[in-house]
Order: structure tokens, then sequence, then C-alpha cells
């Protein structure tokens, strides 16, 4: 039946799965790209061995199958590792009288007491008994002590969401890159390709932390934030000491590792999909409603240029706030939508090499590497690999997929409500 209209005959047997994931763009990868992408993937080493890990994925495992559906869940946001996207996911499945007071998405969370969204300030109205949310931009191990108010006296867990280790090392070390090319330019820029490049850096790193040292370090920013110990040496983390510059050792990676596998569920934003139907597994939470009005727009590097606000940072780039969730000051049922989880990821991301990585990150790689005579002063420790995240990154990976085991087969019988087709295509739970 399906031999003269094969592509057709792909769709209707997905289709009657569920829902087909979009995939992230593949894009050729330039010599310089790929050597780059190579350097890191194999530093990967994982500080444990193979029984030590076993042992890791069966915690992992049994911490998410302890889950408490009565406990307060409050999710540490690491700035730039798709959180806000996630908060956007968790307001739209949880009722606003399930949201702790106090949260909000991004620059509202309790950093700097700003206030939280509009839609929220009537969250939690039906007493702490009753919250079950919580958001924070504190680091796991403090956040649900700055966050949940002392009146609230049940069960608290912490989850948290992380990026790959390229596309993060490429975001928190801009300014180095920014220095260095900065360096480039007063060297002399006679027909002004530096300044070209130096203008395609700043665009497409806009929005990113650009506070750190303009020096390299080997990153560790995601290890730093797991632990507690704060993000660029003291900020979102527990801890205030900005004297604390040490990069962290394989010691604080293998403690970081352990940290997360007695998480219920963390998530990885370069497994959107995965990570997404893993939470579901977990909680047995029902599935929000989607809608693609509230999808990211696909990016381009040649748009970076133009771009005066980062939309990364424009909250309705990920959701759709509810209609009408306080009237008069009181919550209702109403709830928001959020970007179909099957095509989120491919909205932002694109595919080199194999690597996934940011659409903003891929056109930092690339303007970088199109000075390819500059290769020592840009991008040679990039190259060299073997940083904490990247230690840790790779141990996620493998708790993570663990996890995903254990998961596909109560997957299936749990009704699609909680757990729709999508989750079986492949991207979630194949």
């Amino acid at each position: 039946m399906c031999d003269k209209k094969v592509l057709a005959c792909v769709l209707l047997v997905y289709a009657t799965r569920g829902q087909l994931a979009e995939h992230p763009r593949l894009l050729h990868a330039t010599p310089c790209e790929r050597k780059v992408i190579a350097a890191r993937r194999a530093a990967a080493a994982i500080p444990f061995n193979e029984s030590e890990l076993a042992v890791l994925e069966a915690t992992a495992v049994r911490s998410a199958a302890r889950y408490e559906g009565d406990s307060l869940e409050v999710f540490a946001h690491l700035p730039h590792s798709g959180g806000t996207a996630w908060s956007w996911r968790l307001a739209a499945t949880f009722p606003v009288t399930e949201i702790a007071p106090g949260s909000g998405f991004s620059r509202g969370y309790e950093r700097n007491h700003t206030p939280p969204e509009p839609w929220l300030l009537c969250a939690g109205q039906e007493g702490p008994d009753k919250w079950r949310i919580a958001f924070s931009h504190d680091g796991p191990g403090c956040a649900a002590k700055r966050v949940v108010a002392p009146e609230f006296r049940g069960p608290v867990h912490e989850t948290t969401m992380l990026r790959s280790a390229l596309d993060a090392a490429l975001q928190d070390r801009y300014p180095y890159f920014l220095a260095a090319v900065e360096r480039l330019k007063g060297r002399g820029d006679p027909d002004g390709r530096v300044e070209l490049l130096r203008q395609r850096v700043k665009a497409a790193a806009r929005g990113w932390p650009t506070s750190g040292p303009a020096y390299w370090t080997e990153p560790d920013r995601q290890t730093r934030y797991v632990l507690g110990t704060g993000v660029e040496r003291g900020a979102f983390g527990c801890s205030s000491n900005r004297s604390d510059t040490a990069t962290r050792t394989r010691a604080d990676v293998r403690e970081a590792a352990r940290r997360l596998a007695h998480m219920p569920w963390f998530g990885l934003q370069h497994r959107w999909l995965a990570s997404v139907c893993l939470w579901h597994v977990t909680t047995r939470r029902p599935w929000p409603a989607e809608s693609l009005r509230a999808c990211p727009r696909p990016r381009q590097c040649e748009a970076l240029l133009l771009r005066i606000d980062d939309d990364r940072r424009i909250l309705g780039g990920y959701g759709v706030a509810p209609a009408s969730p306080c009237v008069d000051g009181v919550a209702t049922r109403a709830a928001g939508a959020v970007c179909p989880a099957h095509v989120a990821a491919a909205r932002i991301n694109v595919v080199k090499a194999g690597e996934m990585l940011s659409t903003s990150t891929s056109c930092l790689l690339k303007a970088l590497c199109a000075a390819s005579d500059a290769f020592d002063e840009l991008l040679a420790p990039l190259a060299r690999g073997g940083a904490p995240d990247d230690w840790l990154l790779a141990t996620a990976e493998r708790i993570f997929d663990a996890r995903v085991r254990a998961a596909a087969g109560t997957a299936r019988a749990l009704p699609r409500s909680v757990v729709p087709g999508a989750c079986f295509a492949p991207g979630g739970f194949e």
C-alpha cells in the first residue's frame, strides 16, 4: 500500500501514534566548527567507574519512583538553560491556586525582589496546603529555603534544567570571546573585518550574562549552580562568596551528579521532548494546553544583527497567559497554553556535526570560526575541552537515559491526557 507513496505512509504511521516531532535544522559545519565540537565531545569524561555509575543510575530511578504528589516542587532555574520555557509549561500545568506566592518568570523571580507576572498576583490564594509549584532563580539546595514561605509545612523537593556543555560554554565564556576580538581589533583592522566580527559576536550574545573574566577559565557554571555555590562566582547561589574563583574539581562534579540523581526529576534543554515526557510520567500531571501561537519564532544568524531586544527574554515567546486568571483579585481556574513539546526545541535549536546548539550559540561559533586565521586567539581554549561542565553533563546524560528507559514502559499504561502520543515518537521515549 505504501510503495508508491512512502512519505505519506510514514506520516500516516506516525500520525497513528501521536504528533510528529519537528526536528531542528541540520546545518553544515565548517572544519573549524567540527574541530571544536569533536574536541568538546571527546573531553566529556565521566568521573565515575561503571559500577559507581550503575549505583548512581539506580539511585536516580528510585528517586523518581518516590515522587510524592503532595510535595511542593521548587524549580531552580539556572539562567539561560531553557528555564523560562519550562516555567511556562509548569504555570500552564498547575492551576494558579497551586502556584506558591512570589513565583514568576525570569526577571520576575524572587531575585532582586521584583514583582511576579501580573497574572500570578493571585497565586496560592487557597492557602499553603494547596501549593504544589514554586519558581526560583536560586540554585538547588537553597532555592526552597529562599522562596517557600514559612507557613508552608509540607514536603518540598527541588528540580532543575541543564543545557548541553558546548552550548553553555559558548554562552558562559562570552566575555572571553569578546575580549579576544577586542585584542585583535587593537592590533589593526584596515579592512574592517575584525569590526564586523565584533558586531556579530555582540549580536549573537545579546541577553547573555556579560560579567565574568576576560581571561579563559574552564566552564563550570552549571556545576557551581547544582552545588549551590553560584553561577558567576557567587551569583545565583546559596553562597555570596564572590572571592571563590577556583574552578570546580572532579570531586565537585561527582557531588553535583549525586545531587541530580537524588532529585525526582531534572531536565536537559537539548532533549526537550524527552524531558517534558519524563516529568509527566514522574508526576502523573495532565498535559497542559498547547498552541503554535505560543511558539518562539525560528531564528536566523542574519537577523541577529537587526535585533534590538533579546527575543529569548520575551516571555510571550514561550507561552500564552490565561485570559482571566485573576478576576477582581480572586483566582480562577483559567489556564494558559504553551508551545507544543514536539515543536519547541526545533524552533530555537539547530544541529551541527551531530551536536544540538541554540541558534544564538551556533551563530556565535560560526562568527568566531569565520576568523580561522585567529583560531589560537579565539577558540583554542574552547577546543581543548575537559572542563567540569563537560564531565557533569556527560554524567547527567547517563542518569537521564536510565530514567527514560525506566519510564518508557510505565508511560504506555498511563492515560494519553498525561502522556500523549508525541512522547512515543523519536526524541521522546524512542
